[in-house]
This record gives C-alpha cells, sequence and structure tokens, in this order.
C-alpha cells in the first residue's frame, strides 16, 4: 500500500499534525478533527469536516523516509523538511502548502501534462539532491542555520 504512512510529525502549538507517505505525499491535519471521535459517533457530520487541511500527493516522485519541523529559531521559521527513497531533501512553507488547488497535479484541457514537469510543488521553497541513497535523519545545529542530512 503505497499510502502507510512513513513518518508524522506534530507541530509545536499542537494544532497540526504533518505526515509524509510512502507514495510521496505530504499532507497536514487538524488535531481536533482528526483526534475526535465524532466521526465514529455521527459519520454523515465528519463527512462535512474532514481533519486533512490540506495535502500535496505529489510531494516526492518517491516514498518519503523522514519529516523534520525546523525549530523556531530558524531563518526560516518552523519549516518542514521531508526525504525520500532516493536522496532527495525538500523544505516546505507550511503556511503557502495549502494555497493552490494544483497541488494533486490535475491538469485542465488546455494544459499539457509536461507544462509542469520541472516544477516544485507549492510549498516546496527548497530542494537539494546531494545524497545517493534514502534519507535516514534530519538534525539541525543550536540556531537552525544548518541542517544536517544522514542518508
Amino acid at each position: 500500500n503505497n499510502n502507510n504512512n512513513n513518518s508524522n510529525n506534530l507541530q509545536s502549538g499542537g494544532e497540526h499534525i504533518f505526515t509524509a507517505c510512502n507514495g510521496g505525499s505530504l499532507r497536514c491535519l487538524d488535531t481536533e478533527l482528526a483526534c475526535s471521535l465524532e466521526q465514529f459517533r455521527n459519520p454523515d457530520a465528519a463527512s462535512s469536516s474532514s481533519p486533512i487541511l490540506w495535502s500535496i500527493e505529489t510531494a516526492h516522485n518517491s516514498g518519503i523516509n523522514k519529516l523534520y519541523q525546523l525549530p523556531h529559531s530558524s531563518p526560516c521559521g518552523a519549516a518542514l523538511v521531508t526525504g525520500d527513497d532516493v536522496g532527495t531533501v525538500r523544505l516546505w512553507d507550511t503556511r503557502i502548502c495549502g494555497n493552490n488547488n494544483n497541488n494533486n497535479n490535475q491538469y485542465g484541457t488546455n494544459h499539457n501534462p509536461f507544462d509542469n514537469l520541472m516544477k516544485l510543488p507549492t510549498g516546496c521553497i527548497q530542494h537539494w539532491k546531494v545524497n545517493h541513497d534514502y534519507i535516514t535523519d534530519f538534525e539541525t545545529n543550536v540556531d537552525g542555520t544548518t541542517l544536517f542530512a544522514s542518508s
């Protein structure tokens, strides 16, 4: 199953849970709605209020192995970092991840599917391909100015 959660991270304020999956997707969930038992008590009411705030189905082209939240002291703020099966590292600004309806790579009838081939997903503000194997962990220095990725 390509949608098994590989990694998750609870935002320091506790309002959001970020999840990354084997299929390369990245999601943000509302903690209160995701942990609510209302969906089990009243399934009809739960369908109108999904806990998924945003989802980027093609955040990576391969499975995401590691999800890490940068410290608030980082120059990027509380951004997310993801690492995948082939050594790609991506930096995400979660404030803009859910601002574009094209995150699912759905093209209108007048668009060529190759138009966005080299375009990074909305919210991805930087990416690196310097590792040659899957990403196993991330760490930063104390002030959050340097990111270390291991593979």
